[in-house]
């Protein structure tokens, strides 16, 4: 759940299609899309191999080199994957409130 809100969310700031970003696409903004979503991802605790399965990538080492190599734009990446996640916690904060509940129901 939370990846696909991630990626989609992404894909969205960069208005690009998520059959681009699990491409092997080297456009700028294509990349970028790339690297954000790996460092929300692993930002998140999602292994380099969880993160490659998400995308349908070959194997992690896109993932390492998307993490270890600062792109032109990892600045502005790195700070929209903060945003991402920022904006998801208030959701995830709503559905454990719903699932707390749903629990105090059946006791």
């Amino acid at each position: 759940m939370i990846e696909q809100y991630i990626i989609n969310s992404i894909c969205i700031h960069y208005n690009v299609q998520l059959i681009d970003v699990m491409s092997s696409s080297r456009k700028a903004h294509i990349v970028d899309a790339k690297q954000a979503i790996v460092f929300a991802l692993n930002y998140l605790g999602f292994t380099q191999k969880k993160i490659a399965e998400t995308l349908k990538y070959a194997d992690h080492t896109t993932v390492y080199h998307l993490l270890r190599k600062r792109l032109h734009n990892a600045s502005k990446s790195d700070e929209i994957a903060i945003n991402t996640i920022k904006s998801f916690l208030p959701i995830m904060m709503r559905e454990i409130d719903l699932l707390t509940e749903k629990l105090k129901e059946k006791s």
